[in-house]
């Protein structure tokens, strides 16, 4: 990250199982959600240690959803990581995804000021 000067970065197709969060050797910590029994799909956010005081909290919404707040100075910062579905998948996960994805947005006040909300996002 620190190479291409990045200060957060989204993944996806993270593959890592479960829900949670880890501290990396480099002191980065790393914010993910995937499902529980397979090492596929998966998202996450990787935020610095310099940074990570700044965290407020994280929502692992599901598999292809997470969000990350954070509050830097005066602002709040809403982070979403999304992964779309490709075609080929079964129009159940399609809907799933088409479900969880638009209430991401709905709990982000975006009403409130100074409130900033960035999406990541893979489609396929």
């Amino acid at each position: 990250m620190a190479d291409h000067n990045l200060s957060v970065l989204g993944l996806s197709e993270a593959h890592w199982r479960g829900k949670g969060h880890f501290k990396t050797t480099a002191g980065n910590v790393v914010y993910f959600s995937g499902p529980d029994n397979k090492s596929t799909n998966g998202v996450a956010i990787i935020v610095p240690s310099k940074l990570n005081d700044c965290v407020i909290g994280y929502n692992t919404i599901d598999d292809r959803i997470i969000s990350l707040k954070m509050r830097i100075s005066t602002i709040t910062l809403h982070l979403v990581q999304v992964s779309a579905p490709t075609t080929a998948a079964q129009e159940e996960d399609i809907n799933s995804y088409t479900e969880q994805g638009a209430p991401t947005y709905g709990y982000v006040p975006l009403e409130k000021s100074p409130e900033a909300i960035d999406a990541g996002k893979e489609i396929n």
